[in-house]
């Protein structure tokens, strides 16, 4: 796994429960509960924490490198389909949740985020449900900005247009309650 270039100082990930971060730094350290003594480690800040993450277990569903302009624009397609999960029981639905946490590929934020919105439209969430509805949105609105070269506001903006209609409209700031990329490229 040394050799991978997707996981290299300067490049930017996202974590499905820490969000995007950009690598700082690779380290031989000691990992606790592992047989072989030190691994190397990628060391990743994002604008509220930095975590490290060793290499043999990058190809895991929960870290990636962030989605490509084309990966981005096919993906957002999902944003303006009607979800399947709205009216899903609750324990089924906290169920697709945390499937969400285990996987933080492109395609599954969006449908949790598109999937919560529209659930937030019918029935008032609870508090799992607003959490994750804030932390993907966010998840979200970074790697879009990353990908699309734009600042938060503009990706907040365009997100927002594909999910949006006037009930949503009262939510838009209290779900892209989020911090700009220059917070997390400028962290330690």
């Amino acid at each position: 796994m040394a050799d991978d270039d997707r996981f290299t100082i300067g490049n930017w990930v996202v974590h499905s429960r820490y969000g995007v971060g950009k690598i700082k730094e690779i380290a031989e350290m000691t990992v606790f509960g592992r047989k072989n003594g030190k691994e190397e480690c990628i060391k990743v800040v994002t604008k509220d924490s930095e975590y490290w993450v060793p290499l043999s277990i990058c190809d895991n569903e929960r870290i990636r490198p962030i989605s490509s302009r084309q990966q981005f624009a096919t993906a957002l397609k999902t944003l303006t389909v009607r979800g399947e999960h709205v009216d899903m029981h609750h324990n089924a639905f906290v169920h697709q949740i945390d499937q969400a946490y285990a996987d933080a590929s492109l395609a599954t934020m969006m449908t949790i985020v598109r999937d919560l919105f529209g659930r937030n439209r019918e029935k008032t969430l609870n508090r799992k449900e607003e959490r994750s509805l804030k932390l993907f949105a966010s998840n979200l609105v970074h790697e879009y900005s990353l990908c699309m070269g734009v600042d938060v506001e503009t990706a907040q903006k365009a997100i927002f247009e594909l999910l949006a209609d006037e009930t949503r409209a009262a939510n838009y700031s209290y779900i892209f309650g989020v911090a700009t990329l220059d917070d997390i490229s400028t962290a330690n």
